[in-house]
């Protein structure tokens, strides 16, 4: 966990930090001092306020989408990428598999525009 309060917002985690839309200048994006600008016509962007370490982790952020690839459909759990040797089928498709109940039921929002 990470306290912070930067531009009158507080964020409790880096993750917080590194979505919040809402913050402007010199917020920390996994501990990378940086600062979120609008470029005319190309839109927002995020820049250094100084140097880092080459390697050094800049941004981090959960997907916005993913799937799996054919090469891997049936061996990965479909909602957290887990690889097993058996994986429950869904029983609607009988072509998703998940790792258990519960990815399945977190999968499901997603998963049942695609089931028929």
């Amino acid at each position: 966990e990470y306290m912070g309060r930067q531009s009158g917002v507080t964020w409790g985690s880096r993750r917080e930090a590194c979505w919040s839309a809402s913050l402007s200048v010199h917020s920390l994006f996994c501990g990378a001092a940086m600062e979120k600008f609008a470029s005319p016509g190309k839109g927002n962007g995020l820049r250094l306020l100084k140097a880092v370490k080459p390697g050094q982790l800049l941004y981090r952020a959960a997907p916005f989408a993913y799937i799996v690839s054919k090469k891997r459909l049936g061996g990965v759990c479909e909602r957290c990428l887990r690889s097993k040797e058996r994986l429950p089928r869904c029983s609607q498709c009988k072509i998703a598999r998940y790792c258990g109940a519960y990815c399945q039921k977190e999968a499901w929002l997603d998963h049942k525009r695609e089931c028929k």
